[in-house]
């Protein structure tokens, strides 16, 4: 049940564990793009942390370059997509979509910021996922307030960390690699 009258709010966190948040308000002045005018009614449904999924068949390994510019994402989402499916055929569509937005996060960041060739590695191992892009920057990311007005980013690290994964970098000798890893057993 919704409630969908304008400055009421429902909790259904108390009900089933599954079971969708949900808020209706009125849409504040400065909302994101795509959202109902200042003072309109809009509804935000919000889901709970994922369920920890089956572990994966096998130890897998992916590394693959990417192409540089905004083909970079696409490219890395097809090749997870696939490297998902083959060793972890268990793995929730659900969850599966988590990994994959993570992966367009990482790699977007890596387009934006490191102008240059970039590398994702994908690493499945007793009940884990590393997801891990390498590039030529030496330039650490740093989680930043997202910038909800001008939709200029400040999300993927905080996606991230929101969906269940640890977020680190490594320095290299020849730029840095982000890594974002979900204990999922």
């Amino acid at each position: 049940m919704i409630d969908r009258r304008p400055g009421r709010t429902r909790d259904f966190r108390a009900q089933a564990r599954d079971t969708p948040v949900v808020t209706s308000g009125t849409t504040p002045s400065g909302a994101c793009h795509g959202a109902a005018s200042p003072g309109h009614p809009m509804t935000t449904v919000t889901t709970p942390p994922p369920s920890p999924a089956p572990p994966p068949v096998a130890a897998g390994r992916l590394s693959i370059p990417l192409p540089t510019g905004p083909q970079a994402p696409s490219h890395a989402r097809r090749a997870t997509a696939g490297f998902l499916h083959r060793s972890w055929p268990s793995l929730t569509q659900e969850r599966c979509d988590d990994f994959l937005l993570i992966v367009s996060e990482l790699v977007t960041n890596a387009v934006r910021h490191a102008r240059g060739p970039s590398t994702l590695t994908l690493t499945t191992a007793s009940g884990a996922l590393d997801i891990a892009v390498t590039d030529r920057s030496r330039a650490l990311p740093a989680p930043r307030t997202p910038d909800l007005r001008d939709g200029t980013g400040g999300m993927g690290l905080h996606i991230a960390e929101d969906l269940g994964g640890r977020v680190f970098t490594e320095a290299l000798s020849g730029g840095k690699c982000v890594h974002a890893a979900f204990a999922v057993a």
